[in-house]
């Protein structure tokens, strides 16, 4: 009888966990879904017993939530432990080193927020710091060296993008207004925002001394989850995570090109807003969940709806300032390659499927191509089947232009690695249901790949990489 991806253990893997012991799980782990060798599956266990994967792999922790030392700055003093909320990363490599960048999605109640640090502060009236980014440094061979503070005093940094150029780009998932109050869990005490909320930041994989803690207000005050730069170096494209959410595109003023230090370019009206209507056989769609796995493999033309008028939102939220654009209510992280943008709408719940007359999903996988402005739904997870996947969030792309999911759904959530000609593979499981994964990205070489479990730590995975990843 095949056994779902999401039953529990077989006795000797389930005895090795409680054991904390590291040990190869019997065949009767789980199914792999149809046509996937069994060979491939996820049965070598690791970190004692906690996480799953395919037999010839390693993978070890870079970071730990409350236990690394967090500096104010490379070299410098010591102002607190790795923060908690784990979540986007980017991967950059130079001077015999790799540097992440790394995300903390922590709001008022965090448990361990990031420190304000100066030379790194957005907005010092939040709670402790609250949300933000560290500069982790590790060795080339992905062994922890140290680690510092990016951005302070933001609110629930998600996802983002890296640039061309090496920067990083970190959404707010929020938007808290100036002047309001917010109590913080950490020291009971009530602080007060002296600064609006909802910004894209670029952090750089350098010292304080290189950061620029400055919004991007061209590009609009929303739900950021997810950014990129076009190849064109003269576009971005944004996703949003929140009810009635849209896919954005930001075309920079004439002539103008994006490069470091985008805050400090361009201004809060400069460059023109636009939101993604998708269009089927004609007829726009209101909601990305209209497509159905009929859609697999065809490429939707898309209309880009002007808007934005009130482009910082002071009055209506930007998402409802551009009639016509295609909704979703989780469009989450995104991640280009030489072609196209790929991005994932995590699912339909019962909720939202009655409210628009729509099926319940439980998630799809997006690619839009620059030259051709399509849509293409790539992949499917449709709602109900245990096999399934749940829930796809951050994404990457692997140096063989396949792409790697994290999965935020039910337990025991995953790491997808997924092809065109593969579909989706399940790679990593967290076996000790700590939730969502986030932040998958590979170093330059593509030797190592990183992710984070978001309650807990952030692992570097080495091993084929290639052959989970590849086309």
């Amino acid at each position: 009888m095949s056994i779902s991806r999401r039953t529990l253990l077989g006795a000797t893997a389930a005895s090795a966990l409680a054991a904390g012991t590291t040990a190869a799980a019997p065949s009767a782990f789980g199914a792999p879904r149809p046509g996937v060798s069994a060979t491939a599956y996820p049965t070598h266990l690791v970190d004692e017993g906690k996480l799953a994967l395919p037999r010839g792999f390693k993978a070890w922790r870079v970071g730990t939530i409350g236990v690394e030392p967090l500096l104010a700055d490379r070299g410098g003093s010591v102002v607190g432990v790795t923060p908690s909320n784990l979540d986007g990363t980017g991967c950059f490599s130079g001077r015999g080193r790799i540097r992440l960048v790394r995300n903390h999605e922590c709001r008022a109640n965090a448990d361990v927020p990031v420190p304000l640090v100066e030379g790194t502060v957005y907005d010092a009236g939040v709670p402790t710091g609250m949300g933000g980014n560290t500069v982790v440094e590790l060795t080339a061979n992905g062994k922890f060296v140290s680690q510092w503070v990016g951005l302070s005093g933001t609110i629930r940094n998600c996802a983002g993008g890296e640039t061309p150029w090496g920067s990083w780009l970190a959404c707010e998932e929020d938007t808290t207004k100036a002047g309001t109050a917010v109590v913080s869990s950490v020291d009971g005490k009530t602080y007060v925002a002296q600064k609006d909320h909802g910004y894209v930041f670029e952090v750089f994989p350098e010292v304080v001394a290189a950061q620029i803690p400055e919004p991007i207000t061209a590009w609009g005050r929303a739900v950021w989850e997810g950014a990129a730069i076009g190849p064109d170096l003269s576009s971005a494209y944004l996703t949003e995570d929140t009810g009635g959410g849209l896919f954005y595109r930001w075309t920079a003023p004439a002539g103008a090109r994006i490069g470091a230090g985008i805050a400090r370019q361009f201004g809060p009206a400069d460059g023109v807003l636009q939101a993604a209507q998708l269009v089927r056989n004609g007829t726009p769609l209101v909601h990305y969940g209209e497509l159905t796995a009929a859609d697999l493999g065809v490429a939707h033309p898309v209309t880009w709806v002007n808007g934005g008028a009130d482009r910082q939102a002071q009055t209506t939220p930007l998402r409802r300032q551009f009639p016509g654009a295609t909704v979703h209510p989780k469009i989450e992280g995104c991640w280009p390659d030489a072609a196209g943008l790929w991005f994932t709408l995590s699912y339909v719940n019962a909720t939202e499927a009655a409210r628009y007359g729509i099926d319940e999903d439980w998630g799809m996988v997006m690619y839009y191509s620059f030259a051709d402005e399509t849509l293409t739904l790539k992949e499917y997870y449709a709602a109900g089947n245990a096999e399934e996947f749940h829930g796809p969030d951050n994404i990457t792309v692997s140096p063989w232009g396949s792409v790697v999911i994290a999965e935020d759904g039910m337990n025991p959530c995953s790491l997808i690695a997924y092809s065109e000609r593969r579909g989706s593979l399940e790679f990593a499981r967290d076996l000790a249901d700590r939730g969502e994964w986030a932040g998958p990205c590979f170093n330059r070489s593509g030797s190592l790949l990183f992710a984070s479990v978001q309650s807990d730590c952030t692992y570097a995975i080495s091993g084929p990489l290639a052959q989970f990843h590849n086309r």
